[in-house]
């Protein structure tokens, strides 16, 4: 029995900052002529929501994108091999 290689679906990491957003608008929306006081409360903390699902998103992007680029990092050279003394050497003889 074969398997074909399924694609991962993309998934937006700022979806959930965006669902947030609109939260908080509604919530806005909804508060009608509320005293001030209230509705900066409920945007300051609808907005902090906002920024930490804003950057965990951020960092989210950051560990994919280091996931497909792992495969072309450097590697060290394994212990014991003398690669790595070979090339201090050249590097100080220059």
């Amino acid at each position: 029995m074969t398997m074909a290689a399924r694609s991962v679906p993309h998934v937006d990491p700022f979806g959930p900052a965006r669902d947030e957003m609109e939260t908080v608008l509604l919530e806005l929306i909804e508060a009608g002529a509320s005293h001030h006081v209230d509705l900066v409360r409920l945007v300051t903390e609808g907005m902090a929501r906002v920024g930490r699902l804003t950057l965990q998103g951020h960092f989210d992007a950051l560990f994919e994108q280091e996931g497909r680029e792992v495969r072309l990092w450097e590697r060290s050279p394994a212990r014991g091999s003398g690669h790595a003394r070979a090339i201090w050497r050249r590097r100080t003889d220059a």
